[in-house]
């Protein structure tokens, strides 16, 4: 009997430790809101599929300034042309420059591509505006990293 009831507890804390995993990798990889940045809606999004994103993106009630890595955006601009139109900006952090469809580059107002990570801080302060999302997403090896670094820039700018 007692070694049923160990088997129990034991299998209760691995479920336990698992649903804690589980529900940290669902917080990791969710769309998060942050409030205002100089008059902007700011969400960051690390690891985002390519559905949810482009759904997410379409349903903004204001233009999107999108800061991300080459491959995700390079990605959704190529298979969702729906999103061209609420997209207002858009920065890649990674390269220098982005090949996107012709009517992609008709309907965006500011394309911006850097392969220094820093360079985003100065890109962002010049995108003050009301009515306007602001959307970072990180994927990849370097997004735990790429969080923290945009992370401590909200906490020093955000009133």
């Amino acid at each position: 009997m007692e070694k049923q009831t160990k088997h129990t507890i034991q299998s209760g804390e691995q479920l336990l430790q698992a649903r804690q995993h589980n529900l940290q990798q669902v917080e990791k990889s969710s769309l998060r809101p942050h409030g205002k940045l100089w008059g902007m809606d700011v969400f960051t999004w690390y690891n985002p599929s390519g559905y949810e994103l482009e759904n997410t993106l379409t349903s903004f009630p204001f233009p999107v300034i999108w800061f991300g890595n080459h491959a995700t955006i390079s990605e959704l601009l190529n298979a969702s042309p729906d999103v061209w139109s609420n997209l207002q900006t858009l920065c890649v952090y990674d390269s220098g420059k982005i090949e996107m469809p012709a009517g992609a580059m008709q309907s965006i107002k500011n394309v911006l591509g850097t392969t220094e990570f820093q360079d985003i801080f100065e890109f962002i302060r010049t995108f003050k505006q009301k009515n306007a999302v602001f959307l970072f997403t990180a994927s990849g090896g370097t997004s735990e990293s790429r969080k923290k670094q945009f992370e401590d820039f909200l906490n020093l700018h955000q009133l």
